[in-house]
Protein backbone atom coordinates (compact mmCIF):
# COMPACT_ATOMS: atom_id res chain seq x y z
CA UNK A 1 0.00 0.00 0.00
CA UNK A 2 1.28 3.28 -0.64
CA UNK A 3 1.79 6.04 1.96
CA UNK A 4 -0.70 8.22 3.19
CA UNK A 5 -0.59 11.56 2.92
CA UNK A 6 0.65 13.93 5.18
CA UNK A 7 -2.43 15.77 7.34
CA UNK A 8 -1.53 19.43 5.42
CA UNK A 9 -1.16 17.66 2.06
CA UNK A 10 -4.77 15.93 2.59
CA UNK A 11 -6.36 19.07 4.40
CA UNK A 12 -5.27 21.30 1.31
CA UNK A 13 -6.45 18.98 -0.80
CA UNK A 14 -9.85 18.99 1.02
CA UNK A 15 -10.19 22.59 1.26
CA UNK A 16 -9.54 23.38 -2.67
CA UNK A 17 -11.69 20.45 -3.33
CA UNK A 18 -14.64 22.34 -0.70
CA UNK A 19 -13.71 25.84 -2.20
CA UNK A 20 -14.39 24.62 -5.88
CA UNK A 21 -17.49 21.71 -6.06
CA UNK A 22 -19.33 22.99 -2.89
CA UNK A 23 -20.36 26.54 -4.68
CA UNK A 24 -20.71 24.04 -8.27
CA UNK A 25 -23.30 21.49 -6.54
CA UNK A 26 -24.79 24.72 -5.67
CA UNK A 27 -25.05 26.40 -9.31
CA UNK A 28 -25.83 23.14 -10.84
CA UNK A 29 -28.57 21.44 -8.19
CA UNK A 30 -29.97 25.28 -7.97
CA UNK A 31 -30.60 25.08 -12.05
CA UNK A 32 -31.48 21.57 -13.10
CA UNK A 33 -33.32 20.56 -10.05
CA UNK A 34 -34.81 23.77 -8.72
CA UNK A 35 -32.72 22.96 -5.16
CA UNK A 36 -32.43 25.87 -3.12
CA UNK A 37 -28.54 27.60 -3.16
CA UNK A 38 -27.59 25.94 0.61
CA UNK A 39 -29.46 22.78 0.38
CA UNK A 40 -27.26 22.09 -2.80
CA UNK A 41 -24.46 23.76 -1.02
CA UNK A 42 -25.08 21.68 2.25
CA UNK A 43 -25.51 18.65 -0.49
CA UNK A 44 -22.24 19.38 -1.88
CA UNK A 45 -20.34 19.31 1.31
CA UNK A 46 -22.05 16.18 2.04
CA UNK A 47 -21.52 14.31 -0.90
CA UNK A 48 -17.37 15.69 -0.54
CA UNK A 49 -16.91 14.87 3.11
CA UNK A 50 -18.10 10.93 2.23
CA UNK A 51 -15.95 10.90 -1.08
CA UNK A 52 -12.73 12.74 -0.23
CA UNK A 53 -11.26 10.80 2.60
CA UNK A 54 -12.22 7.66 0.94
CA UNK A 55 -11.04 8.16 -2.45
CA UNK A 56 -7.81 10.09 -1.09
CA UNK A 57 -7.23 7.87 2.20
CA UNK A 58 -8.09 4.63 0.96
CA UNK A 59 -8.39 4.09 -2.96
CA UNK A 60 -5.94 6.10 -3.96
CA UNK A 61 -3.31 4.59 -1.59
CA UNK A 62 -4.61 0.66 -2.19
CA UNK A 63 -4.51 1.06 -5.87
CA UNK A 64 -1.35 3.22 -6.27
CA UNK A 65 1.43 -0.07 -5.99
CA UNK A 66 -0.65 -1.73 -8.48
CA UNK A 67 -2.15 0.64 -11.17
CA UNK A 68 0.69 3.45 -10.73
CA UNK A 69 -0.16 6.83 -9.77
CA UNK A 70 -1.97 7.96 -12.88
CA UNK A 71 -3.84 4.52 -12.68
CA UNK A 72 -5.03 5.20 -9.38
CA UNK A 73 -5.79 8.55 -9.81
CA UNK A 74 -8.05 7.39 -12.54
CA UNK A 75 -10.11 5.05 -10.72
CA UNK A 76 -10.05 7.19 -8.03
CA UNK A 77 -11.82 9.81 -9.74
CA UNK A 78 -14.64 7.36 -10.85
CA UNK A 79 -14.94 6.44 -7.20
CA UNK A 80 -15.62 9.85 -6.26
CA UNK A 81 -17.86 10.50 -9.32
CA UNK A 82 -20.44 7.40 -7.88
CA UNK A 83 -19.82 7.90 -4.08
CA UNK A 84 -21.12 11.96 -4.72
CA UNK A 85 -23.89 10.71 -7.06
CA UNK A 86 -25.29 8.08 -4.47
CA UNK A 87 -24.72 10.53 -1.67
CA UNK A 88 -26.90 12.81 -3.61
CA UNK A 89 -29.56 10.84 -4.80
CA UNK A 90 -29.85 9.40 -1.40
CA UNK A 91 -29.79 12.59 0.39
CA UNK A 92 -32.09 14.67 -2.06
CA UNK A 93 -34.00 11.22 -3.68
CA UNK A 94 -32.37 12.95 -6.63
CA UNK A 95 -32.80 11.56 -10.33
CA UNK A 96 -30.21 9.81 -11.08
CA UNK A 97 -29.30 11.52 -14.40
CA UNK A 98 -29.11 15.18 -12.46
CA UNK A 99 -26.83 13.75 -9.50
CA UNK A 100 -24.45 12.02 -11.74
CA UNK A 101 -24.12 14.91 -14.01
CA UNK A 102 -23.55 17.06 -11.22
CA UNK A 103 -21.31 15.00 -9.54
CA UNK A 104 -19.13 14.36 -12.70
CA UNK A 105 -19.33 18.09 -13.62
CA UNK A 106 -18.20 19.27 -10.30
CA UNK A 107 -15.34 16.47 -9.94
CA UNK A 108 -14.01 17.32 -13.69
CA UNK A 109 -14.02 20.89 -12.43
CA UNK A 110 -12.23 20.34 -9.58
CA UNK A 111 -9.91 17.37 -10.77
CA UNK A 112 -8.78 19.96 -13.52
CA UNK A 113 -8.08 22.90 -10.97
CA UNK A 114 -6.20 20.66 -8.98
CA UNK A 115 -3.87 19.58 -11.89
CA UNK A 116 -3.34 23.45 -12.52
CA UNK A 117 -2.39 24.55 -9.20
CA UNK A 118 -0.35 21.33 -8.56
CA UNK A 119 1.86 21.64 -11.66
CA UNK A 120 2.92 25.08 -11.48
Amino acid sequence: MAPLPRLADYSAALVLTLLIEVPLYAALLRTFAGVRWRHGARLGAAANFVSHPLVFLVVAPLLAPHLGPTGALACAEVVAVLVEMLVVRVLRRQDLTTAAGTAYVANAVSFCTGVLVLTR
